[in-house]
């Protein structure tokens, strides 16, 4: 896009220059011919070349900007462009048939901690449930 716009403000330099030629010759044949002094109308003369070309060499200096930081741009693009590490594999997801297969639940010792025994309500309660289905 920066190619773009350098070209533009390329062939608009070269209108320029021939805007800019034909008004000197313009107002040099006015000045030859008696027609127009330089001396009472340098105002009016100024603003006739500044309204012909000036205009236009500022579009060329603008143009040509945008192009400029349009080619920074792009450039810092490419060098954001870098490639990224491969993503790691995710941890893998254990369902309830490899649970059954290992032949342990997935809470199974989850609350228990090391060394502890089992308290004595519980035992308690084993042996009621086992003397009541008797």
């Amino acid at each position: 896009m920066s190619i773009i716009l350098y070209i533009f403000a390329a062939l608009l330099t070269i209108y320029v220059i021939w805007t800019a030629a034909t008004d000197y010759g313009y107002v040099t044949g006015l000045i030859k011919d008696g027609s127009l002094t330089f001396k009472d109308n340098e105002y009016s003369i100024v603003n006739y070349f500044v309204t012909h070309a000036g205009q236009h060499l500022a579009y060329v200096f603008i143009i040509f900007a945008l192009g400029l930081v349009l080619q920074k741009m792009e450039g810092m693009k490419k060098k954001k462009a870098a490639p990224r590490p491969a993503p790691q594999k995710p941890a893998p997801i254990i369902t309830k048939t490899e649970e059954k297969s290992s032949g342990k639940d997935s809470f199974d010792g989850f609350f228990e901690e090391e060394g502890v025994e089992e308290s004595a309500d519980e035992e308690d309660v084993e042996k009621q449930s086992e003397s009541d289905e008797d």
